[in-house]
């Protein structure tokens, strides 16, 4: 009896530890994945500062200037007409736009405009001619704008520009107006890109001339354009 009792008791003393292991043993939580980003919100909230910068190719036609380039390719080539011009205008823009409200913003700018052309003079020499001005200039934003995705804007302004060509310079105002949209898209939708239509009236009269003057009457540096822009945009 005694050797039977104490059997019983250390297998009940095994048995009570095994059951205290099993009680106290953790088991590991699992792992909490970390919380989604907030999406985008379906009606984006008014930042009353948009800053965007862009480029932009355009179609003009200067006559005075591309008169002065015929001469010039005439003078070595006499039995040649020439029918080439100046017609492409390449355009960079950066501008700052304050929105005391939603559809209302007010917008300085400062623009380059410049064509290059080369024409072939002498024995085949290349000669390259640089059609340039620059526009400080101030517009209204006039949005069509309820928070979504595409925000509709025309942008009617005016500048005072200052232009250049082969000793020539040239300034006065130009008028302009752009339609376009700007793209806004992450959390906030507080930047994007936009696309613009610009067309632009900037005849500027001519105010300095070289000391040996062309024998063709030039009067005016002539920036009236259409440009297709695109850049950068991002609202505060």
């Amino acid at each position: 009896m005694p050797v039977a009792a104490a059997t019983f008791i250390v297998t009940a003393a095994l048995a009570a530890v095994a059951l205290g292991e099993e009680t106290t043993t953790t088991t590991p939580s699992p792992a909490v994945p970390d919380p989604p980003s907030p999406p985008a919100p379906d009606v984006a909230p008014l930042r009353p500062f948009r800053f965007r910068a862009g480029l932009g190719l355009g179609y003009f036609r200067p006559a005075d200037v591309n008169n002065y380039i015929a001469s010039l390719e005439k003078a070595d080539h006499p039995a040649i007409q020439s029918t080439d011009e100046m017609r492409l205008l390449v355009s960079g823009e950066l501008s700052v736009t304050y929105y005391p409200w939603r559809f209302l913003g007010i917008r300085p700018a400062f623009a380059y405009y410049f064509s290059p052309y080369v024409i072939t003079v002498g024995s085949g020499t290349a000669r390259g001619l640089w059609l340039h001005s620059v526009s400080p200039g101030f517009g209204l934003d006039l949005a069509y704008d309820e928070g979504k995705l595409a925000r509709l804007f025309a942008s009617p302004g005016v500048s005072y520009d200052e232009g250049w060509f082969e000793g020539y310079s040239a300034s006065g105002l130009g008028m302009s107006l752009a339609l376009g949209a700007d793209f806004s898209y992450g959390q906030g939708r507080a930047k994007g890109f936009y696309v613009a239509v610009l067309l632009r009236r900037a005849k500027l009269g001519i105010g300095h001339r070289p000391d040996t003057p062309s024998t063709v009457t030039m009067n005016n540096l002539d920036f009236t354009s259409i440009i297709f822009c695109a850049g950068f945009q991002m609202g505060t």
